[in-house]
């Protein structure tokens, strides 16, 4: 069984290119995170919150499946602060640039640019706070913008787009315990975009030093959305 769990202004389908490739072989999970697609939301937000619907959905499979688990950009820290809670999460563990701000090193959220993307959305609403979002965070080019727009989860990233703020602020304050995750003994897989910026690459290196069992993958020439540009190599 493998789990995939998709980042910030996405939805299940995130994954849909290279998951599909795997339905031979694999049983498939792509789900929702709260408050987006079919999943439920509530008043209150946290990571914890996120962490518990991964947890559930695990234990909701039963105990005859072991599962693998693949996370992207924000679902990767959902994985990483599950990991935290259970050091035997998953059977295999797949992280495709993990935004772990990495103290004097590297920071991912500027908090003045999420107070912006709240006006933005508030002011210019759903559409212009996804491109506002993909222009300052994983600074997607005007190129790459145009390419989102053209695919069939554009609507998705639209509808969710009141769960971006959020999601920036607890990955901002999210701070995993490294010591903790030096005695983890998964294997673990953690992929960075051979053109992906800097700030990537710090945080993949610092999680394999980290993670005892883990070896880096890099995919040439991409950056943070493989699963649209190169869904082929990202599957291999």
């Amino acid at each position: 069984t493998i789990i995939f769990v998709h980042g910030t202004a996405a939805a299940a389908n995130r994954w849909q290119n290279v998951a599909e490739q795997f339905v031979k072989t694999h049983r498939v999970i792509q789900y929702d995170r709260r408050g987006r697609g079919q999943s439920s939301d509530n008043d209150t937000y946290t990571l914890e919150n996120e962490v518990d619907d991964l947890l559930a959905l695990i234990d909701d499979l039963g105990n005859d499946f072991v599962v693998n688990i693949v996370a992207h950009s924000f679902g990767a820290l959902v994985a990483l602060a599950a990991l935290n809670k259970h050091l035997l999460l998953c059977r295999r563990l797949i992280l495709y640039e993990a935004p772990l701000a990495i103290p004097q090193k590297c920071e991912f959220i500027d908090m003045g640019l999420v107070s912006e993307l709240e006006r933005v959305l508030k002011d210019d609403g759903n559409e212009a706070a996804t491109i506002f979002f993909q222009r300052k965070f994983p600074r997607t080019t005007e190129k790459e913008i145009e390419e989102l727009k053209q695919l069939e989860n554009w609507s998705g990233r639209i509808a969710a787009a009141h769960t971006i703020a959020r999601e920036l602020r607890v990955a901002h304050d999210f701070s995993p315990d490294m010591d903790a995750l030096m005695e983890c003994k998964i294997p673990c897989l953690i992929l960075l975009g051979g053109a992906s910026n800097e700030v990537f690459e710090i945080s993949a290196t610092t999680l394999q030093k980290y993670l005892p069992n883990s070896k880096l993958g890099v995919l040439p020439d991409e950056r943070h959305r493989a699963m649209d540009t190169a869904p082929d190599l990202l599957f291999r």
